[in-house]
Order: C-alpha cells, then structure tokens, then sequence
C-alpha cells in the first residue's frame, strides 16, 4: 500500500539521524573520559550508556532493512502481497515494538525488574520466529514459485528477530549498570537471581 511505502521511506529517511545521534553519543562519552577520568559506578555507567547507544543504532540498522523489503514488496501498485506470506510479521513486529520499548524505559528508570521482563521475553521471540518460518515453508512447499518473496520475508523476520535481541541486550545492560556484575554470558536464570538477591 502507497502509505506503508511512505512510511518505510521515512524510517529509512531517519536512519542517518540515528547514526549521527549515535555518534554524538561516542564522543561526548570519550570526551567525559579524556577530561574527568570517571572511576567505577561512574565509569561503568558511561560505559554501558555507550553500549546501549550502539544496540539503538544496531536497532535502526535493522528497521531499515525492514522498510526496504516493504518497499519491495509493494512496489508494484497492481499487486498485493498474499496474507499467509506475511503471517508471521505483525504479531513479530507488535511484540518487538513493546520488547524495545520496555528496554528504553528500564534504561531510564534503571529498572532491573522491568529489564529482567525484557530478557526473558526473548524466548518467547525466538519462538515466534521459528512457528513464522515453518509456516512460510509450508507456504513455499505448496507452490515453488513464492520461494522468492518467502526469502525475502524470512529476512525480515530475521531483522525482528535482531531487534529482539538487542532489546534484550540493552535489558543486560541496564543490570549490569545497577549491579556491577558481568552479566554477557549469564543464564536468564543467574540473572533473575542476581536482580532479586538485594544486593548492591
């Protein structure tokens, strides 16, 4: 449709001011380092602050591939995507848009709790993501000739999926900016309990 083309131009429009906001970010953070040299829970914040803006921008990486395959897909007027093509992604893409946006909250509210939900909410993303893709090859094994467009979907997917995942890295973030613990390889496990444990 004309206006979801419109609208995927436009996020491929902001896809510089993303990369221009991150990149401001960078360097008012080393220039925090380079004049004050932060130590510990200050140095740790400026870090993590800097992580999260590379996962925003990573975010705005994959928005952007999205949109060119909406362009894509309805570049021709005359024609209109099958429903069962695009099956998997509004509920993928709802469930995304809330995931990133519990993430920036938790952030600015250095909500552990509301960080942990982001994590664990992944699983069932990844479920998703796999019910989607079964779908579309049951959709492609029925009539060879969509396998085109299907790969492209599959790619699409694929960049919720991303999303998703940096979502759930900026949730790890925000514990590891409250708590000072490593938390890249941890289980959403040892997380839970690390945020519930009452520990500083």
């Amino acid at each position: 449709k004309k206006a979801d083309t419109e609208r995927a131009r436009l996020v491929l429009e902001r896809e510089k001011q993303v990369d221009d906001l991150d990149n401001a970010i960078d360097d008012e953070i080393h220039r925090i380092i380079a004049l004050r040299a932060p130590m510990a829970r200050d140095l740790r914040i400026l870090l993590s602050v800097n992580r999260i803006g590379s996962y925003l921008e990573r975010i705005g990486d994959q928005a952007s591939s999205i949109a060119n395959l909406i362009i894509k897909l309805y570049q021709n007027a005359d024609t209109v995507p099958d429903k069962r093509l695009l099956n998997g992604i509004p509920r993928m893409a709802k469930y995304v848009n809330a995931m990133v946006g519990m993430a920036v909250r938790a952030f600015q509210n250095m909500d552990m709790e509301l960080a942990l939900e982001v994590i664990e909410m992944d699983r069932d993303l990844n479920e998703q993501f796999d019910g989607a893709v079964r779908s579309l090859t049951t959709y492609v094994l029925e009539d060879p000739r969509r396998v085109g467009n299907a790969v492209e979907v599959v790619l699409g997917l694929r960049s919720l999926d991303r999303i998703g995942g940096h979502a759930k890295s900026i949730g790890r973030q925000v514990i590891f900016m409250v708590k000072g613990v490593n938390v890249r390889h941890q289980s959403v496990e040892s997380l839970a309990a690390e945020v519930r444990s009452g520990r500083p």
